[in-house]
């Protein structure tokens, strides 16, 4: 998460960034980017490998259904490709 943190940090119009922040009562993001009105600008998912192959699915939902733009960050290759296959498989 600190790598989505400080990526985020870089960004022109970023002026805050926040982890594991409450989008809602449902909705939690595991780091955001709020510009200088507090304006939700950038949202993040940082996933590891899991067994719980419901997740990114799940965190692609959430993800879109916020007006802001999206990034996901994924600790190996390995992990992201499996993630990709899962959620090209949800589609079908």
């Amino acid at each position: 998460m600190k790598l989505l943190e400080l990526w985020l940090d870089s960004h022109e119009d970023v002026a805050q960034v926040e982890s594991y922040y409450e989008y809602d009562e449902k909705t939690v993001f595991d780091v955001s980017g709020l510009d200088a009105d507090g304006k939700l600008v950038w949202v993040g998912e940082a996933e590891l490998a899991s067994n719980n192959k419901h997740a990114p699915v799940n965190d692609y939902d959430k993800q879109s259904a916020v007006d802001a733009n999206a990034v996901w960050a994924f600790n190996r290759r390995e992990t992201a490709s499996r993630y990709w296959t899962v959620s090209q498989r949800a589609i079908e």
